[in-house]
This record gives structure tokens, sequence and C-alpha cells, in this order.
């Protein structure tokens, strides 16, 4: 199928050097450089025929999950990284496409600009560390995880990575010291308030790396798993910090998992 054309992009480029800069701007060859995006966003699509749902939204959710799969397999197959749009529903009562579009999570406006970044010293930081580039591409593709167990596994792999790249152990001791150290030195409690519940710093971690565990071990987390029952320190903690979720609807250890990161990152920057 052809590709996802190109034309919103190159009108919004043009608008902004039209309205914020006051020089008009123009491609010489908008349907050149059209063609080659549309090369470069190839299109598939997946026929399945029969699908038994209640709903438009029962039938996506069936489809959805073989979908993704193909796409990790044509990731493999293709050497790409092929991701799941949209759904098209088509039923004797109705027609719908339903959009796989996830929620952008950062913040549309910045503090600050993209020059200001090319001029701040934390991009001369990065230009003169490399492994401080290596934690920034961690975290950035920790925050592009939509799966919540692999959100774990790369959220735990970049706190994991700093610490010991500053010299403590590797696990849950490496991090828990790096953490108690940056808590001391920013005056800040690592401690987790929510809904009228506390939770300690150290039950936190704990649930982080069980939940990395189950991930890196098995995939994902599967309470009816009678192989990750063997793994049982974390499947226990895992088990128990799930049940916690689900009573308030929330997966609070992943948001504060979220927020520690980037806590520890813009402390990487002032160190």
């Amino acid at each position: 199928m052809q590709g996802l054309a190109g034309e919103d992009m190159l009108d919004s480029i043009e608008t902004f050097f039209a309205t914020r800069i006051n020089r008009p701007f123009k491609f010489r060859d908008r349907t050149q450089i059209n063609s080659r995006f549309i090369q470069s966003t190839p299109c598939i699509a997946i026929l399945f025929p029969n699908v038994i749902a209640k709903s438009s939204a029962e039938a996506y959710e069936l489809v959805k999950i073989p979908a993704l799969h193909a796409s990790l397999l044509m990731a493999a197959d293709t050497s790409s990284a092929p991701e799941f749009i949209a759904a098209g529903i088509f039923s004797d009562v109705e027609h719908q496409w339903l959009f796989n579009v996830p929620r952008y999570p950062g913040n549309l406006l910045s503090t600050i600009g993209p020059i200001d970044y090319l001029m701040s010293n934390r991009f001369d930081l990065l230009n003169d560390r490399p492994e401080v580039r290596f934690f920034f591409a961690l975290y950035r593709d920790a925050v592009a995880e939509q799966n919540p167990d692999l959100a774990y596994f790369r959220y735990w792999t970049f706190l994991e990575t700093v610490a010991r790249n500053k010299g403590f152990k590797k696990g849950e001791i490496g991090v828990s010291r790096m953490l108690r150290e940056h808590a001391t030195k920013s005056n800040t409690s690592f401690a987790l308030n929510t809904n009228g519940k506390s939770f300690s710093a150290e039950r936190c971690i704990s649930v982080w790396e069980a939940r990395r565990n189950i991930t890196a071990h098995f995939g994902a987390f599967d309470a009816s798993s009678v192989q990750q029952q063997a793994e049982r320190r974390s499947f226990e903690i895992a088990t128990s910090a799930v049940s916690e979720i689900l009573a308030q609807s929330d997966d609070f250890y992943l948001n504060h998992l979220k927020t520690i990161a980037r806590l520890i990152l813009n402390g990487l920057l002032s160190s």
C-alpha cells in the first residue's frame, strides 16, 4: 500500500516561517519531498474476515493484539519498526475506523525554545560525555514505551545503568543507595503518598525490580502462570503490587517510577 503523505508537515513548516519569522518560505518541490516521505512510510493492511464481537470496541481489542504481534514479527523480518495505526471495523450494522493513537505524555509548551537547548550547558554536557548521552537515550526509550510491563523494564534499566555508572552495586541494593544519596543531597523523599495511603521508597523500589524481573524472564506479568510463581520473591511482590494497583484503578507504582527517573536524569545534568 502507498505510504503516508507528509503534506501536513510541509504546510506547518511553511506556516511557521510565514507567521512567526515573517519570512515567507516555500518548498521548491513539494511533490518530490512528499514522494520521498511516502516511500519512507509504507503501509500494509491485514484482513481479519470473521471477528465475533458484541461491539466495534470489542472487535478492535480482538484484532489489536494479533496485529501488534504481526508487527513484531515484521520488525525481525524486515529490520524496521512497524506500528499498528488503526482498525477498520465493517459489519452489517456499522462501519467505523478506530485509531491506535497514543496520548502525547509530555508538555506541548516548554519554558525554553529549541535554540535555548543548543545554547545551554546541558547541550555541552551531552557533547562532551557519551555516557550521559546513553542515559538520555535510555530515558527517551522508556518515555516512548506504551506497554506497562516493558515500561517497568526500561525505566528500571535506566536507573540501574546510572547506579552502576556511579559505582553502586547491581540490582535493588545499588538503585536504593543511589536514590538514598540523591534524596539526601536534594533534601527530598522518594516515598509515595497516594489517595491517603503511604508507600515507602523501599517498597516502591522492590516493586519496580520485581516487575522488571518478571518482564525480563517471562515477557509480562501473569498471575496465573505456574512458571512465574517459581520466581517466588519477584512473583509475590508483583502480585501484591498489582492488587494494590487494581484497588486504586491507577498504576501509581509506574507513575512514581517515571517521576523518580526524571528526577535522576535532571540530577545528572546538575552534577
